[in-house]
């Protein structure tokens, strides 16, 4: 068959009325008649591999009005190739459409398709989900009013002097949701409504600069074991023991310190070598007891004065710069005790822990709450704190206080804490001690009774007093005990 006869047939083959089968052979023609025209060498053998369902469209040569045959757009005749014509790659079926993720899912899995889906269909998905989490905050809801009313009956009961028994108190545990999940096209709609803005919380930096601007002090900066050492001959003068302090302070800063410890941020990693400090302020709490802004200003309202005695008696027994320093530390004391105390009197309850906090909040509060950072007035503030949490619980007939009943103390207060250590109150759940706010934000407590909160502290102590600053502590205690502090320091502490 000539190359004219093969260019008519497949015209013809390639015209609209030829049905899909003729496009088809059209195409095969069409190789074969290219490789008749540009490699007739190689006709015998051609290598042209033919996909079936696909059509693989080949360009036709530029042909003239004239009607030559093998001629380019030149007008000269196209010259003998001598090279194989490449391979023709196989084209891949296009793939079928793939279905919605919410058409394909089942309904425990539609939490986690994509949310790009119309509101309508979120709405849809989300229902037995808001259906179930209905239910659940209905029983929720039933549950507090219960814990808020039993509290209430023993509050009522210790006023008239009367007995608590375990009847005063919710023996279950907060109801937990278990439905479907919440679907990820719900979480991104609220995620587009506008939230308040997250309050940042002051940082290390904000109270140095309220103590210098208010009181033109600044601290100065002590290595982290001179600070233990003074902290810790403070805790023996006031009685305390290398056991409490060391596990309150295990506890709460994670047995790594620093001093200048702010809860929420981490300036030192696992080994106690100083990092960029990481994380954002979780609250006020600072120092190695973790005191809150209102804790330092009503320990500063209540024994200012006496700190202030005991930095001037230390003063008669220094000479040159170091005498002067802690006189100028007395006066600051007495000053900012004496603003505390004015500030107090703009309140209508002086012994409101309320106005504490709201006094913590301005400058001069700011200012107090920065003294926790002297290596002198710091250890002085903490361990008073503690020295009182003890003396309480001393007080209700607990003669023995451990590092973790001193420590559940100092995280739910005296009253809670003593509460949480009676006969009565041991094998309830710690929801009947906690808000429901608390309670949520807090998952060390979450199911557990009190005494079973209890004993996770002391594992949660033992766990972390093998950490860095732990070990080095408990030396620094080690040392101190060889050198029993003065009858006079302790006079002066007891002031």
């Amino acid at each position: 068959m000539t190359p004219s006869k093969h260019k008519r047939l497949t015209w013809r083959l390639t015209s609209r009325r030829a049905s899909r089968t003729s496009a088809r052979m059209a195409a095969l023609l069409t190789l074969v008649t290219a490789s008749f025209m540009f490699a007739p060498e190689l006709h015998a053998e051609p290598r042209i591999e033919v996909v079936p369902s696909v059509a693989v469209p080949v360009p036709r040569p530029a042909f003239k009005p004239n009607g030559d045959r093998a001629t380019r757009a030149d007008n000269k005749p196209a010259p003998a190739s001598t090279a194989r014509p490449a391979p023709i790659a196989k084209k891949e079926p296009p793939a079928a459409p793939a279905k919605k993720p919410w058409d394909a899912l089942p309904p425990k899995e539609v939490a986690k398709e994509t949310p790009t889906i119309p509101k309508s269909r979120c709405d849809r998905i989300a229902a037995p989900y808001k259906a179930a989490y209905a239910k659940f905050r209905s029983r929720a809801n039933t549950y507090w009013s219960g814990v808020s009313k039993k509290r209430s009956g023993r509050r009522a009961k210790k006023k008239k002097g009367l007995a608590i028994t375990r009847k005063d108190y919710v023996l279950t545990h907060p109801p937990e949701y278990k439905g479907p999940q919440k679907p990820q096209c719900l979480i991104a709609l609220e995620k587009k409504k506008p939230r308040k803005k997250r309050r940042d919380l002051p940082v290390v930096a904000d109270y140095l600069s309220a103590l210098k601007r208010e009181y033109g002090f600044t601290p100065p900066i002590v290595s982290e074991r001179r600070f233990k050492e003074i902290y810790a001959r403070e805790s023996l003068t006031l009685g305390l023991t290398a056991d409490q302090v060391i596990g309150v302070y295990a506890l709460e800063t994670g047995g790594i310190g620093p001093y200048s410890r702010l809860s929420g941020i981490f300036p030192v990693d696992y080994k106690c070598r100083k990092i960029k400090p990481r994380g954002r302020a979780a609250s006020t709490a600072l120092g190695y007891a973790q005191l809150l802004a209102a804790n330092s200003n009503a320990v500063l309202k209540s024994h200012g004065v006496a700190f202030a005695k005991r930095l001037e008696f230390k003063a008669l027994m220094a000479d040159g710069p170091r005498a002067r320093e802690l006189r100028t530390k007395a006066k600051l004391l007495r000053r900012v005790r004496s603003d505390i105390a004015s500030g107090i009197t703009r309140y209508s309850n002086r012994n409101n822990w309320r106005e504490f906090i709201a006094f913590g909040k301005t400058s001069k509060g700011f200012a107090a709450h920065a003294l926790n950072l002297d290596p002198d007035i710091g250890p002085m503030m903490q361990v008073q704190k503690l020295k009182k949490i003890v003396k309480v619980a001393n007080r209700k007939g607990f003669a023995r206080v451990s590092a973790a009943e001193l420590e559940l103390m100092n995280l739910v207060g005296y009253g809670r804490g003593l509460e949480m250590m009676t006969r009565v109150a041991r094998g309830v759940p710690t929801s009947n001690f906690f808000s429901r706010r608390g309670y949520n934000r807090n998952p060390v407590s979450k199911n557990l009774t009190a005494e079973g909160l209890l004993k996770k502290i002391g594992r949660i102590i033992v766990k972390r007093r093998k950490n860095c600053g732990a070990i080095e502590f408990e030396e620094v205690f080690r040392e101190a005990q060889r050198k029993k502090p003065d009858a006079s320091a302790k006079s002066a502490a007891n002031q």
